[in-house]
């Protein structure tokens, strides 16, 4: 049977056999997921990064060693370097999903500028090089190839203005070749200075030139090289020529690496490119790579550590070479280095979690081919709730699930830009004149200087649009349909069974009614809140805490944290296209009291509300968040890598693009959010805590079903928001579906061109084995998952689905998690304080709320600020809490319309077509955002494709 790679034959025929080899060139070849088949069959080197800013840093790499070796006149290799870098620029860089975006507008043009010089060059070089064994005209025939195309390019990217339309002030395609006629002197230079043997630089000539973009420009020096030169003319005022063109792109690259000096110094610039590099500093302005420009942000701003940029640095390994263990585990090595010191520096407990992580893995990783499965056991402080229902993976993960090396050091190097703002902010929020004002302290400043003039370079932590928004009602209820739990907000079908007695017999049932036939009653109800047994609890329950605390005995039972289960009734005005709260009901008894704003004093009211976001963070954060998409996909994830990876089945690069990171951050999660130990953070920040937490997870688990839990049309329709029911402001349906439509149809395109056929599907035994392991009770035990499969529109659907879940789900519930939950008041972890000690007079609230309800910012508490045995600081859950989410929002380098180079083997076509419609979608969503921006309404651009990780990664 015969595998295409492009063409439009399918991969699989309809006997349902395929061959391995054909997957890798070798059935001996070990699998490499970071590897893609090249047009031979053979496996290509795998990349260390998947991102289009690690691609342009790998080329300025090739360029910078193409450099060097051009001024030690080491032409044969030189000339090496220089094709596979013109080859990066042209070939290669350009398949990236991301490559024409706006965004890259520099980089792209760089590229292209920098290809078509290097092209020159070597012409210039074939002349001086003796003939090799494998002849000249080969290489001709593939500079000229290289050359043209480079041409090309430059053509294309110059003639693209900022706005990333045509730049073209005579109607018509306006080249810029004739203004680099001067370009094509470059060789001819360099051999007048080979024959003359001068005494000059090469480099030195060359970087000089007057065609030189961005180039330190002597003009004396330029006149006595032009008077030297007698083969070759060129005119000084060149530069100047093309500066007075209608094309402002020279003025904008001599602006980019103007930039770049001020930011490092010009000698620090010439330091640090080298004698080779700086032939080249005048095609370049500063690095153009993020993490580069982070981490000399971060040393900029004071920030040192010395470990950072080298674990940044390092190569990733190879994800399917056993030889890589040990590598692995120096890459761990590494990361702790890069820790240790900050333990002791900082009071953030996130630190010690990281490092104790980080030391459990390095001590537990393994060389496995086959993930075993395991259930979760009972929690201590419940020993008789059975919580077995849910698999997960069976200790830690395997080398090749581990974070790559660069991955490692951006999470690091985000924490540490948290701890380096909260410096800036601690005095401010320490000696805050009230606990409120200390809330608003914990963020840094957009702006500096008098007035505001100076943009701060320390914004790390910038004010969310919750700080001067979170009071009012409509945005407490905006935040049920565009904030981080949009999945509780359900509309009534049936008001007296859905909603409560109390709410019923307050507002009437008629009224009720008549809202809900017009589509108008929405509510929330968080009766599973109500099933749990312990109310308050304790921050640090016994009996995982004997030995925590003081002089290390029990740690005190003196810190309860209290919650609700409520009910809230919404109405939508479909003509202000806007939610409004109607009612809460925050108890569960026969005589609850219904709060409405008419009813309750102003503080009173904001007291209701505030209950309410903490209910809904819990069941957001540990249920929606930790368990539908984390633990749901983890059984997915071990079920395919048992089955399709092992077997190297084409599907599997489709899955394999919804499941990285996701089994190593779901170990650690069980190591630090719900362990099953002493000072948890599910324990000190959840006033569930995590054994109830587990019970949450597991009554989710209990009730799921694939198709209709996870699939979303089928999840929203679970919830009242039918094909019938337009709600335009529920951006979370709106953008999802858009996101889940494409999604199928890119799934239905990979199948096509895997399977021929109905037949295909039915008799491949890799695909039913893996829906066999994915169902069985002893293993996946994903129920609602296909038992076998039969035809294609099953297999795409599935992929679909899994692929929403975790793309889109995922991005949904995690990524508002700054914008929310960073400013407390707004989206509290917990309470400290439940409405029995409210004050009575309404005026006094506001402050009892500050300094008793909520998360600790400070406190008088000695043992909470001064035991090292807990991982509560003397910043305490407001702060720790804010240094969470923070890192919980680190943006993915691999997003949807960011994934061309994982399907150059399989699926090229489905996805380029994909691609296509991302890009539609992100352009709406944009274009609806700056609406909402010019309105100061808050944007929703969560499932903008080039936000959405194609993977749960962080």
């Amino acid at each position: 049977m015969m595998i295409e790679t492009n063409g439009n034959k399918k991969l699989l025929s309809s006997s349902g056999s395929w061959n391995k080899s054909d997957m890798s060139g070798s059935s001996n070849n070990a699998t490499n997921e970071h590897s893609q088949p090249d047009g031979s069959g053979k496996i290509a080197s795998p990349a260390s990064s998947n991102s289009l800013s690690e691609k342009f840093s790998n080329s300025e790499s090739l360029l910078s060693l193409f450099s060097t070796l051009y001024d030690k006149e080491q032409y044969s290799v030189a000339y090496a370097a220089g094709i596979k870098f013109v080859e990066l620029a042209l070939l290669q860089i350009p398949k990236n999903g991301h490559f024409k975006s706006r965004k890259y507008l520099k980089q792209r043009t760089k590229s292209a500028t920098d290809a078509l010089r290097v092209t020159k060059l070597l012409g210039g070089m074939l002349d001086e090089m003796e003939e090799d064994e494998n002849g000249g005209i080969q290489k001709i025939e593939r500079l000229h190839e290289l050359a043209t195309l480079a041409q090309q390019s430059f053509d294309e990217a110059v003639n693209v203005d900022d706005d990333g339309g045509e730049s073209n002030t005579d109607g018509g395609t306006t080249s810029h070749s004739k203004e680099w006629d001067v370009a094509q002197r470059v060789s001819q230079l360099w051999k007048y200075h080979i024959l003359a043997s001068n005494g000059g630089s090469v480099i030195d000539n060359v970087l000089n030139l007057p065609d030189s973009c961005c180039a330190t420009y002597e003009e004396n020096q330029q006149e006595n090289e032009a008077g030297q030169e007698s083969n070759t003319t060129y005119k000084p005022d060149l530069l100047q020529q093309r500066q007075d063109s209608d094309h402002s792109i020279m003025t904008d690259r001599q602006l980019s690496l103007q930039s770049g000096i001020e930011r490092q110094g010009l000698n620090e610039l010439q330091h640090s490119v080298g004698a080779g590099g700086r032939i080249f500093l005048n095609l370049a302005s500063a690095s153009d790579d993020e993490d580069e420009l982070e981490l000399k942000e971060y040393e900029k701003m004071g920030g040192k550590n010395e470990g950072l940029s080298k674990l940044m640095m390092m190569k990733d390994f190879d994800r399917d070479d056993e030889d890589d263990e040990e590598y692995v585990k120096e890459v761990l090595d590494t990361a702790i280095a890069t820790l240790e010191p900050e333990t002791t520096r900082s009071k953030l407990s996130i630190f010690r979690t990281a490092l104790s992580l980080l030391r459990l893995l390095r001590s537990g990783i393994r060389k496995i081919k086959v993930l075993d499965y395991d259930t979760y056991t009972n929690h201590p402080e419940f020993p008789d709730v059975d919580l077995s229902l849910m698999k997960m993976m069976d200790g830690a993960p395997p080398i090749n699930e581990v974070l790559s090396p660069r991955k490692l050091g951006r999470l690091i190097l985000r924490i540490l830009k948290t701890q380096l703002a909260l410096d800036t902010v601690l005095d401010g929020v320490n000696n805050a004149s009230s606990q409120e004002e200390a809330y608003k302290a914990c963020f840094t400043k957009p702006r500096i200087g008098w007035f505001g003039i100076l943009p701060n370079p320390q914004n790390f932590l910038p004010p969310p649009y919750a700080v001067d928004n979170w009071e009012k009602d409509s945005e407490f209820a905006r935040q049920f349909f565009c904030g981080t739990n949009p999945l509780m907000i359900e509309v009534a079908k049936d008001p007296e069974k859905q909603l409560s007695k109390n709410i019923v017999n307050h507002f009437g049932k008629n009224k009720l009614q008549e809202l809900t036939d017009k589509n108008q009653l929405l509510f929330v109800s968080y009766d599973d809140l109500a099933d749990l047994k312990v109310n308050p609890h304790q921050m640090f329950p016994l009996p995982m805490n004997d030995e925590s605390g003081p002089d290390g005995g029990p740690a005190p039972q003196v810190h309860p944290k209290f919650f609700y289960a409520p009910i809230v009734a919404f109405t939508y005005d479909y003509d202000k296209d806007e939610l409004d709260v109607l009612g809460i009901q925050l108890e569960r008894t026969d005589d609850a009291r219904v709060y409405t704003k008419n009813t309750c004093g102003e503080n009173e009211w904001l007291v209701v509300k505030c209950q309410v976001i903490a209910a809904d963070s819990n069941m957001h954060q540990w249920v929606n968040h930790l368990g539908k998409t984390h633990f749901t996909m983890e059984p997915h994830i071990i079920a395919s890598y048992n089955t399709l990876r092992q077997a190297r089945h084409p599907l599997y690069t489709f899955l394999r693009q919804t499941s990285r990171d996701t089994l190593v951050l779901n170990w650690a999660a069980r190591g630090s959010l719900v362990k099953y130990d002493a000072n948890a953070f599910g324990d000190y920040q959840s006033p569930v805590g995590v054994g109830q937490v587990m019970q949450l997870i597991n009554k989710m688990w209990s009730r799921y079903s694939f198709f209709e839990s996870t699939g979303l049309p089928n999840e929203l329709a679970s919830r009242g928001f039918t094909e019938d029911v337009q709600i335009p402001a529920y951006l979370y349906r709106e953008d999802g579906m858009k996101l889940w439509n494409a999604i199928g149809g890119f799934a239905t395109d990979f199948v096509d061109e895997v399977f021929d056929s109905d037949e295909a599907v039915a008799s491949d035994e890799v695909v039913q084995e893996w829906a066999k392991e994915t169902t069985d009770p002893d293993k996946g035990a994903v129920k609602g998952f296909p038992t076998s499969f039969e035809d294609k529109e099953t297999v795409a659907k599935v992929l679909q689905t899994i692929m929403w879940m975790a793309s889109g789900l995922h991005a949904a519930v995690n990524f508002p998690q700054y914008d929310e939950f960073a400013y407390v008041p707004n989206k509290p972890w917990h309470l400290r304080a439940d409405l029995s000690t409210i004050p009575k007079d309404d005026a006094e609230i506001r402050e009892w709320m500050f300094e008793n309800m909520f998360p600790h910012i400070n406190t008088d508490d000695d043992w909470l600020r001064k035991s090292t045995n807990t991982l509560v600081t003397d910043e305490h859950a407001a702060i720790d809490s804010l240094a969470m989410v923070h890192l919980l929002t680190t943006p993915s380098e691999s997003c949807l319309d960011n994934l061309s180079d994982r399907f150059e083997r399989v699926g090229r076509e489905a996805y380029d077509k994909f691609l296509k419609n991302l890009n539609v979608i992100s352009e709406e969503i944009e274009a609806r955002n700056e609406e909402a921006e010019k309105a100061n309404k808050a944007p929703y651009n969560y499932l903008n494709p080039s936000n959405v990780p194609s993977s749960i990664d962080i």
